[in-house]
Formats: structure tokens, C-alpha cells, sequence
């Protein structure tokens, strides 16, 4: 069973040593053939990698528009709202912090005056 295996080892061996051999005779002859096909190779892959790369920009420009759109959208709605009036309404940082506090002082002032009312 042991030689068996050692012989079928030693073929497939023998088999790719002449195959190197043969590939090895070939690129001595036919080594410009051989430069021109990758040479080749290398300017179709470059020529695709770049195409593929102004498809992804175009992409993504699209996206990038898309995103503003809905940006757009969602802005929109949220003025449509009574919180987006608020919103809308303030035209800097201090103005909306002042009208969160009024509406927290509000409601808390509201929430006393139910405990008062109610005895407790």
C-alpha cells in the first residue's frame, strides 16, 4: 500500500517538474509575448478599476443628493409642527434654551399648583 502511494507521489512529481521545465522553455522564447499579454492585462484591469471608480463617485453623488432631499423633507416637517415653530422660531442656541426653561418652569409651576390644589 506504502510503495503504491510513494509511486503515485512520485509521478504527479515527475509530472510537474516537466510541466515546469516545459513553461520555463516557453517564457525563454516567447518571454516578449508573455510581457505584452500582462502589460495588456495590467492596462485592462487599470482601465476598469478607474471606470468602476468614477461609477462609484457618480454613486455616491447620487446618494449624496438623495440624502439632502430627505434632509430637506424631514426639515420641512418638522416645521410643520408646534414643536417646529419653536423651533423655527429661534434663531440661536440662547433664544431656544430660554423658551425650553419657560416651558419647564411652566410646567412645574403647573404641577405645584395641582399639589397645592389637591391638599397634599
Amino acid at each position: 500500500m506504502c510503495t503504491k502511494f510513494k509511486k503515485r507521489i512520485q509521478e504527479i512529481l515527475s509530472r510537474i517538474t516537466a510541466l515546469l521545465k516545459q513553461a520555463i522553455a516557453f517564457f525563454k522564447t516567447h518571454w516578449k509575448a508573455f510581457a505584452a499579454a500582462c502589460s495588456a492585462a495590467a492596462a485592462g484591469f487599470l482601465y476598469v478599476v478607474f471606470k468602476n471608480k468614477h461609477r462609484c463617485k457618480k454613486i455616491l453623488f447620487a446618494a449624496k443628493q438623495n440624502a439632502e432631499g430627505e434632509r430637506e423633507k424631514e426639515y420641512e416637517k418638522v416645521n410643520q409642527t408646534p414643536a417646529g415653530d419653536l423651533v423655527s422660531g429661534a434663531h440661536n442656541a440662547d433664544e431656544l434654551q430660554s423658551t425650553k426653561d419657560d416651558i419647564k418652569s411652566d410646567a412645574a409651576s403647573a404641577i405645584q399648583n395641582r399639589i397645592e390644589e389637591s391638599g397634599l
